[in-house]
């Protein structure tokens, strides 16, 4: 999530209709139909969805100091990888100017923008899909994953940088928190690596970041692969089913896994820690929160006051589970 100081300057911007004049200096970059530009969302980034002669694209900005052009590139350079070895991912687009990544200076800050091209098919919840979904699932991760073996790019973050940043924003006096970063940085850092359990992930391989066309899966939103162990992805992706508590018996999970499995081998020993890979998500999930509450404060409208609520919401909610990991 960016820092919140950050995002309100750009939706102070909005108008009624979820229309912003920076989005459209942005968006004319690649070019776009007149009205067509339209806030879908601002969190980790602000989002826009606009039409290019009757064709649906998505544009995604962030300030340097949230994204840098490195950071960007290497996203942008694994999805063109993936999506040239025919695994279906949102396609980066160029710029009128050729480019995958514009740098545009606006009147309220500068940004790094990249337009993909629209995902066909449609997005479920995990209440709405069956044991062959599941299946599906597994497999167009198991496919993403051997398909990355081997990646290498030095400009994604890995689990060590999400430790070190964790480490420098959670309060020393925050004794639980400390605790559950010393067990999971213990724990982590024991685990075996080799080519087949480990590489770039997605490390959000959620239903809300995928698109079906039957079975056939295409995925979207890149903007945190980070290089971990491949079964941190599978638990990222079925936390919504777990709730936090890993069941190697249900029969969904087994489904995914046997998805999984016949596109890609999963290492036995780390699989049996799903649940501290959902663990070490939450700190990093929890950092972030708090960085973007970094000089910010509640006061505004009511609409701003209600998304600082939500955020202090899974802060306490975050600091409550570790304390219930630490209590005895």
């Amino acid at each position: 999530m960016m820092r919140m100081t950050t995002m309100k300057k750009l939706v102070d911007t909005l108008n009624e209709s979820y229309k912003s004049p920076i989005a459209n200096e942005i968006a004319s970059y690649w070019g776009y139909d007149k009205g067509s530009v339209k806030e879908q969302r601002i969190s980790a980034n602000a989002v826009f969805r606009f039409k290019k002669s009757g064709e649906d694209y998505f544009l995604r900005f962030n300030p340097p100091s949230e994204r840098t052009f490195e950071y960007i590139k290497a996203e942008v350079d694994f999805l063109n990888y993936l999506s040239d070895r025919n695994i279906s991912v949102a396609k980066p687009v160029k710029s009128l100017s050729g480019n995958f990544i514009e740098k545009v200076d606006t009147s309220i800050d500068t940004y790094y923008a990249v337009v993909f091209l629209a995902l066909q098919g449609k997005q479920y919840n995990i209440e709405k899909i069956d044991k062959s979904m599941f299946h599906a699932w597994g497999k167009a991760l198991g496919a993403l994953h051997y398909t990355s073996i081997g990646y290498n790019t030095k400009y994604r973050p890995s689990w060590k940088n999400h430790l070190e940043i964790i480490s420098e924003i959670i309060p020393k006096e925050e004794r639980f928190t400390q605790k559950e970063l010393g067990y999971i940085t213990n724990w982590v850092t024991r685990l075996p690596v080799n080519e087949t359990n480990y590489g770039l992930i997605h490390y959000d391989f959620e239903l809300d970041n995928l698109f079906w066309d039957c079975n056939a899966i295409s995925a979207l939103d890149f903007d945190d692969c980070a290089y971990y162990w491949y079964v941190a992805d599978i638990a990222i992706a079925l936390k919504d089913l777990f709730k936090n508590k890993v069941d190697f018996d249900n029969d969904n999970f087994m489904s995914f896994i046997e998805g999984y499995q016949t596109k890609m081998p999963i290492d036995k020993e780390v699989l049996r820690d799903l649940s501290l890979f959902l663990r070490m998500a939450d700190l990093v999930s929890y950092a972030r929160l708090l960085r973007a509450f970094e000089g910010s404060s509640p006061e505004g409208d009511k609409e701003w006051k209600g998304l600082w609520n939500k955020i202090e919401f899974y802060i306490d909610m975050y600091r409550k589970r570790f304390e219930e990991y630490h209590r005895q």
